[in-house]
């Protein structure tokens, strides 16, 4: 699967003039204009209020499933329960342009690292191999518990009803003694 994600940086137009007596601020709009593979509403934000809410940062993965994706513009922002939620644009606001261009290269990183990490989760490998069985032919010596799973048809009569809806049906016997089994 291909993962991919455009994002346009507007700024103003003009830059503050230099005056001594008055600190500047530096502003960003960032808006994700398309995403393939991953949801566009990649940045996550944290609601102080019913009103206001802060960038935090690009989500990770894991922040993808955790958070809604909310425009804190609609009605749905106020009923919001979670702290944190997550938006397809982030307006940021600093006091220097280095901290602006700062911002700017964590967000690039940031969103690289959630592109690669997405595509990691996405291949999978066999890490593990379990397997259990049980062979019903022979004669049990001993005593205790055995957990037996028989495939069933429909219309099989004798055998539990499988309620799992899996084709599989699960006993428990219990053997004591010779053999005796309940």
């Amino acid at each position: 699967m291909n993962y991919s994600i455009k994002l346009l940086r507007y700024s103003p137009t003009s830059e503050p003039e230099d005056n001594l007596l008055i600190n500047h601020n530096y502003r960003m709009l960032i808006k994700v204009q398309q995403a393939i593979g991953l949801p566009p509403e990649i940045f996550l934000f944290q609601k102080n209020s019913k009103t206001t809410y802060e960038f935090v940062s690009v989500c990770l993965p894991i922040d993808l499933l955790k958070y809604p994706a909310v425009d804190p513009a609609t009605e749905n922002f106020t009923k919001l329960e979670t702290r944190f939620f997550r938006h397809w644009q982030a307006d940021i606001i600093t006091q220097t342009a280095e901290e602006l261009e700062d911002a700017w290269q964590q967000i690039i990183t940031r969103t690289t690292f959630l592109i690669e990490e997405i595509k990691r989760l996405g291949h999978l490998s066999i890490a593990e191999v379990f397997q259990h069985a049980i062979n019903t032919g022979q004669q049990f010596y001993g005593s205790g518990r055995f957990l037996i799973h028989i495939t069933t048809s429909a219309n099989e009569e004798n055998i539990p009803e499988d309620i799992t809806g899996s084709g599989h049906t699960s006993i428990m016997i219990s053997v004591s003694g010779e053999g005796e089994i309940s």
